[in-house]
């Protein structure tokens, strides 16, 4: 099977980090993907990063270099070891004024690992900010990334830097050993519901590796130490007509180079998280079993503060201004739709991320 290898040769990199201890440093470096049918000579930038750490603090932003059709033009992510925050920002011009004004859409949960990011963000993800995530389990097990698996958790296997504990060196992510089908679309038009999902031929019964993130170098201050190099290897098990049976195979490379490392003055709590503008429509997700979901403007709140000992009283006023709106009955209908849409956005990038490789190579994941 010729499978593509990309090795990216990390040169020019600048390091500005001064002193023993940095309080704050931002990291800066570009993503490329590449599919097994590629060449080297395919060369691109598709997405560029900017990582900001301090402590258990994180910001990560992951700006789309070779933008899809209506695709978003950054996503950006924080966590603080509590609560996860999560923005996806549109071009205004794409989108449709008369359905709604708002650019952007953000949700923060409880929880450190976002649950609403492309394969392209977790390689970076994975890189500068998942050790706080994989050091933090007390088993094997983690929230569910793949799009084709419908299971709530997946087992991982974790391995860190011996000099430097919080840095990540290799993980592997694996997935269940079972089949799953689509639904179909019956003659009268209705969808079927697909059958169970039914366990597979050894040995890939016992699970089978799903994605796999490596560090391939380093860089380090007397303090921390930061992949310079890395990479995300995605597989999905083919069926092989000659055999009957399946095999594995690597279906995407995504690598990543740093290109540059500041120190930085330290920064607030409220400098740690996504940049909110007036359109923001934000989904409130940590009252959940509580008041439900709350969805609000940014312009009434910002990010509410989970810490607050008001915060809960504080989201049901803000839940019931935006179903007292001017605008009456309408605009609760379209908030209601945009919490349940949210839930399929995980679904609605992956699939616009398949239409770029396919339309690039007629090879799909």
């Amino acid at each position: 099977m010729d499978i593509f290898l990309f090795s990216v040769l990390f040169s020019g990199m600048s390091l500005s980090i001064y002193g023993s201890q940095p309080t704050a440093y931002k990291v800066q470096g570009e993503l490329q993907t590449f599919t097994v049918t590629e060449t080297a000579t395919n060369s691109h930038t598709d997405a560029l990063f900017e990582m900001v750490s301090q402590g258990k603090q994180w910001r990560l932003k992951v700006e789309y270099v070779r933008l899809p059709s209506k695709g978003p033009k950054y996503r950006e992510f924080a966590g603080d070891g509590t609560d996860i925050y999560q923005l996806v920002s549109w071009d205004p011009a794409l989108i449709d004024n008369t359905k709604s004004s708002n650019t952007e859409m953000a949700r923060v949960s409880r929880g450190d690992i976002p649950d609403i990011a492309t394969p392209v963000d977790y390689a970076a993800w994975f890189a500068m900010a998942g050790h706080h995530y994989f050091k933090s389990r007390t088993n094997s097990s983690m929230r569910n990334i793949f799009f084709d698996v419908r299971t709530n958790s997946v087992n991982f296997q974790a391995s860190f830097s011996e000099r430097y504990p919080s840095s990540m060196r290799n993980l592997r992510i694996y997935k269940p050993g079972l089949r799953y089908f689509r639904s179909k679309k019956a003659a009268d038009g209705n969808i079927t519901k697909p059958p169970p999902p039914v366990r597979l031929p050894p040995p890939y019964d016992a699970g089978f590796i799903g994605a796999e993130y490596q560090t391939l170098s380093w860089t380090n201050t007397s303090a921390v130490e930061i992949p310079s190099e890395f990479r995300l290897d995605y597989f999905a098990l083919r069926s092989n007509p000659m055999t009957g049976g399946y095999e594995l195979a690597r279906t995407d490379v995504i690598n990543g180079r740093v290109l540059s490392v500041t120190e930085i003055e330290a920064a607030s709590d409220e400098q740690m998280l996504p940049m909110l503008t007036s359109k923001t429509t934000i989904i409130e997700r940590r009252l959940e079993g509580v008041v439900g979901t709350a969805v609000y403007d940014s312009r009434q709140a910002g990010w509410a503060d989970g810490k607050d000992p008001k915060f809960t009283n504080t989201v049901k006023v803000l839940r019931t201004d935006a179903a007292n709106a001017s605008s009456g009955l309408r605009r609760t209908a379209t908030k209601i739709i945009v919490v349940s849409a949210i839930g399929l956005v995980p679904v609605a990038l992956f699939c616009m991320k398949n239409a770029v490789l396919k339309r690039k190579t007629n090879h799909h994941l």
